[in-house]
């Protein structure tokens, strides 16, 4: 018997949805990430005369130091900043997709930080709330801002 079997054939294809759902959602967050990003630098750049900060994390802390007796926009950039916590992960790691018996994915991503190789690993269920609650928290960020 030479028939083909369709097994090869269905495991690709799901590995394939797998492969295109997570990186539509790693593109999500790097949208959501650029739009944080944004805010935060329109901030700065509206209420200090001195050039922006390079790292995200110094523009954060620049902007907490102007805000700090303000809870609305303080309480929105500690949100952010909680959230943003695996950025670099999710657009700088090299990706590794698996699935399980049931099509849901698992995204394995690693880079290399100062302290050396780091993994981060995402299942699909608590990306996808991941995604949510970083589009609610710069949603909430640009309303504190009036950005």
């Amino acid at each position: 018997m030479n028939a083909p079997s369709e097994i090869p054939k269905l495991l690709r294809d799901a590995h394939r949805r797998a492969i295109d759902q997570a990186n539509c959602w790693r593109g999500r967050c790097v949208n959501y990430f650029a739009r944080g990003e944004l805010v935060i630098g329109e901030a700065l750049a509206t209420s200090s005369a001195k050039p922006l900060p390079m790292l995200l994390s110094q523009r954060i802390a620049r902007l907490i130091d102007l805000v700090n007796d303000r809870p609305k926009e303080l309480a929105a950039l500690d949100q952010f900043q909680s959230l943003a916590s695996d950025r670099n992960s999710i657009v700088h790691g090299a990706g590794k997709v698996f699935v399980d018996s049931e099509g849901k994915w698992l995204l394995i991503l690693e880079l290399l930080d100062r302290s050396g190789r780091y993994r981060h690993q995402v299942m699909q269920d608590e990306a996808e709330l991941r995604a949510r609650l970083l589009k609610s928290s710069v949603d909430r960020l640009a309303a504190a801002f009036h950005v």
